[in-house]
């Protein structure tokens, strides 16, 4: 809380070179640093909190998109690693482990957000499905409606041809030469 704290008085001096996309980024930098340590202290990956790097990752797609979403994920991916191979060399910040009821609870939550994820992933999934077939039927009007214009262009190009070629020099005077001799 006291590195946020600092980082936004930080911020609201400096307002005028950092906007808020990047002080929100940096915030939610320090909440992944913040997490990490948060793991490390209550005892690794069986402490029950690694399940807390989802809802940043979320939280971070919600608010800057998807793809800004992405470097978090990589991050929270490399720091569950680097605690995975803390836990296995057996490197803990205490030597007493996480109570059982704990673990319980962590895993069931860890269900519960991936139980979640899953749905959004389907419900965004069918979203874009739909999305690129009112794509796909826009595209497929306008391209019947460029049909019709070429075949119409066609029609109109073909006429103009024959009434070229069937056009001859008495043709031309007979139309119109009687208002040239007039001028």
């Amino acid at each position: 809380l006291a590195a946020n704290l600092a980082y936004s008085l930080a911020a609201t001096r400096r307002h005028e070179q950092w906007d808020e996309a990047a002080v929100g980024r940096g915030l939610l930098q320090m909440d992944l640093a913040v997490i990490a340590l948060t793991i490390f202290m209550t005892g690794g990956l069986a402490g029950g909190f690694a399940v807390l790097y989802l809802p940043l990752v979320f939280t971070v797609a919600l608010l800057f998109g998807q793809g800004a979403a992405v470097p978090f994920a990589l991050g929270s991916i490399m720091l569950f690693m680097l605690q995975f191979v803390l836990d296995a060399a057996g490197v803990r910040a205490s030597a007493v482990p996480p109570p059982l009821i704990v673990e319980y609870l962590a895993k069931g939550a860890l269900l519960l957000i991936l139980l979640l994820v899953s749905l959004f992933l389907v419900r965004a999934g069918a979203g874009f499905t739909q999305q690129l077939r009112a794509s796909k039927r826009e595209a497929e009007i306008q391209l019947e409606a460029a049909e019709r214009i070429r075949q119409r262009w066609e029609l109109v190009n073909a006429v103009a041809l024959r009434i070229q070629e069937a056009t001859t020099p008495a043709g031309v005077y007979a139309a119109i030469g009687e208002q040239v001799e007039k001028l």
